[in-house]
């Protein structure tokens, strides 16, 4: 994804929607700043959370953050990221204790495919 892109997602929110959610399918590592820190995550879902924002669901593996590491997936809100990006690297898949029926969504937009779980082929 070049700066460009980039700039056109964060501004426009369906394509911001539809990067995520695209990340989420490709399981895409994300970068993005947040509060002030440079976040690397593992996208698990999106959607709308029970406060009424757009969150991304996801597993901080680097960067920073003032409330420390999670091994469970931290709610990001869309509209507090900044310079939203793929790394390039990819995962293997859904964090400890993923929840594909996110009781911090009221609304899920998409999410991860659980372990077993396959697409089929149309």
């Amino acid at each position: 994804m070049n700066e460009q892109e980039t700039a056109d997602i964060v501004e426009g929110g369906m394509q911001l929607e539809s990067a995520i959610c695209k990340a989420i399918g490709k399981r895409a590592v994300l970068r993005f700043t947040y509060n002030g820190y440079l976040r690397i995550v593992e996208p698990q879902s999106h959607g709308i959370s029970t406060a009424g924002k757009e969150v991304l669901r996801g597993v901080q593996t680097g960067g920073g953050s003032a409330s420390g590491p999670s091994l469970f997936g931290k709610l990001f809100e869309v509209g507090k990221m900044a310079g939203l990006g793929e790394t390039g690297a990819v995962f293997a898949g859904p964090g400890i204790g993923f929840n594909p029926d996110d009781k911090g969504m009221i609304y899920v937009h998409c999410h991860l495919q659980p372990p077993g779980r396959h697409r089929s082929a149309r």
